[in-house]
């Protein structure tokens, strides 16, 4: 075992005799699955822009809890934002590591973040007109970003399946 933890894997022979690691891939097979796991740009600003809408949402929360009369009604509202902020948060996290399942719950969530926001637009609060638009952009910015979140849960699942932590 090597003690330094950055040292390149060690090689190991294998029926072929070279060039290969224990998990049967050599190190630029390895470095070509982790290079595919990595986010591009608009996928890491789809993720900036989920997690933007869904810290209005949180604001739209607190500001019912101050600004509105606690009845039912405004209860359910605070519950149904407070859930969409959280479920835009997590989609953000799993999208970033290649979830399919991620981001089917993107788009169900995004359209309905946009109705909640033009309720908070509705109730005085110019964010919600911002929210909105964030949420009709991560429509968009999922729809694009669909084949690089399929690479990156495919080059992940074959790591994972190898024993490479990804």
């Amino acid at each position: 075992m090597n003690p330094n933890p950055y040292a390149a894997p060690q090689t190991g022979e294998t029926a072929s005799g070279e060039g290969r690691s224990k998990n049967h891939f050599s190190h630029d097979e390895q470095a070509d699955l982790f290079v595919a796991t990595l986010a591009p740009i608009l996928l890491k600003a789809n993720v900036f822009s989920l997690v933007l809408a869904s810290s209005f949402m949180t604001l739209f929360v607190v500001r019912l809890m101050i600004a509105v009369l606690q009845d039912p009604l405004a209860i359910f509202l605070e519950i149904v934002q407070l859930a969409l902020a959280l479920g835009g948060f997590i989609v953000a996290r799993m999208i970033l590591r290649g979830s399919s399942i991620a981001w089917v719950a993107g788009l169900v969530i995004c359209p309905i973040s946009a109705i909640a926001s033009l309720f908070a637009l509705a109730t005085g609060s110019v964010g919600g007109l911002f929210c909105g638009f964030l949420s009709l952009v991560n429509i968009a910015l999922l729809a694009v970003n669909w084949p690089v979140i399929k690479r990156i849960g495919g080059a992940r699942k074959v790591l994972r399946e190898a024993g490479i932590n990804s």
